[in-house]
């Protein structure tokens, strides 16, 4: 695959900020926001998980974020796959961080 033209990057610039993961846990009472790069960019609680204890609630916390981080990351792949054509080129994250 070679690199794309100047066009191509403004176009995948342009999807990717207004791009967002969701996610939630704890039957939806927790509810998180990503931006592209699976930054936290709104964190909702139910009043409701104040009930679960500490250990539980950071559990679910995690899973939130996670979820979020890959429905985002779900995102990304189809929209720069879907500008370039494919995305079953493009690496995972763990790929990519990884240097493989």
């Amino acid at each position: 695959m070679g690199y794309p033209d100047d066009a191509t990057l403004r176009l995948m610039e342009e999807g990717l900020s207004d791009l967002t993961g969701e996610g939630t846990a704890a039957d939806e009472m927790i509810r998180v926001v990503t931006d592209s790069a699976g930054r936290i960019l709104k964190l909702t609680l139910n009043p409701n998980v104040m009930r679960m204890d500490s250990q539980e609630l950071a559990e679910e916390l995690c899973a939130a974020v996670q979820r979020a981080q890959a429905d985002g990351e779900r995102k990304t792949r189809e929209l720069v796959g879907g500008i370039l054509g494919s995305s079953e080129q493009l690496p995972d994250r763990t790929q990519f961080w990884n240097g493989h």
